[in-house]
């Protein structure tokens, strides 16, 4: 019996829209450095700002996207403490400012 799940012209676009996304540039040596976990949470961040945009969360004057996403949300889809999340997770993201330019102004710090 075989139990392989295939995709077809028809049902792949429902199919891509339930997986989340990681950008390639997350797999690059320029962030190697960054934990998977690091790169989750962009990839969790990512998914938010794309909710945010079809929900036209943004500012119309300087169109600026709004995300919200409590630290205790993050904590629990990544199954680590508010330490762990903090110190190994969202300051590596001060180095890499091109990656989440605004990420001090969600008050993460």
């Amino acid at each position: 019996m075989n139990n392989r799940i295939g995709y077809t012209s028809e049902n792949l676009k429902a199919v891509v829209d339930k997986f989340y996304q990681m950008p390639r540039f997350l797999d690059t040596p320029d962030f190697s450095e960054l934990s998977i976990h690091a790169k989750m949470l962009y990839v969790y961040l990512l998914d938010r700002l794309k909710l945010s945009l079809s929900s036209n969360w943004f500012d119309e004057e300087n169109g600026q996207v709004y995300m919200y996403y409590k630290r205790e949300e993050m904590q629990k889809v990544l199954k680590l403490t508010a330490e762990e999340l903090l110190n190994n997770n969202l300051r590596k993201y001060d180095r890499f400012d091109s990656v989440i330019p605004r990420l001090k102004g969600f008050n993460f710090f």
